[in-house]
């Protein structure tokens, strides 16, 4: 998912961030090569600049209403008529094959929608602070912006992740702090 407003960004294309020698798509799109799966970049009238890179870099792009992540994800999966995708935000950092990898195992042995999550109490201890949270079993999470989606609505099975994979930028003072470390 690449089609975000960047409102709590001054409004920069989040993905074409530069940590490192690479971009925050880069770094996608390079974790799910990784893991021996194709990006398919969803961008929307708000990334326009996204969609360019990406189709530079040879990954397939396909445009979205650019109506929020739920909803632009629930058009894809209507779109391409499926039943289940994995989708990851542009704004993991840190994101590796490995936790990709384990995302599809626990989906292909659950096979209920699944939401990546971090508890808020190590997301703060990193100094993050989230811009959206969930309860489950008590325990208050922070969704990261990895999910199989489908387009059944069930129950969302929640897979908590700790450490630096588990970062997505949202704000400046994010950003500056992940290039810090």
């Amino acid at each position: 998912m690449a089609g975000g407003r960047g409102s709590r960004m001054d409004f920069v294309e989040k993905p074409l961030i530069r940590i490192g020698n690479e971009t925050m798509l880069e770094r996608v799109a390079n974790a799910l090569s990784g893991a021996d799966l194709d990006a398919l970049v969803a961008v929307s009238e708000y990334t326009p600049k996204t969609a360019e890179k990406a189709r530079e870099m040879g990954l397939r792009v396909v445009g979205t209403p650019g109506d929020g992540y739920i909803p632009d994800c629930q058009f894809l999966l209507d779109r391409f008529n499926l039943d289940s995708a994995l989708v990851v935000s542009a704004d993991l950092p840190f994101i590796s094959p490995k936790l990709i990898r384990e995302v599809i195992e626990e989906y292909n042995q659950i096979r209920k929608p699944l939401c990546v999550a971090i508890s808020e109490r190590e997301y703060t201890s990193m100094g993050f602070t989230p811009s959206i949270t969930i309860r489950d079993n008590n325990e208050v999470l922070v969704p990261v912006g990895i999910n199989v989606m489908e387009r059944k609505e069930k129950e969302n099975h929640i897979h908590i992740i700790s450490g630096r994979g588990a970062i997505n930028i949202n704000t400046i003072k994010e950003l500056e702090r992940v290039k810090c470390q």
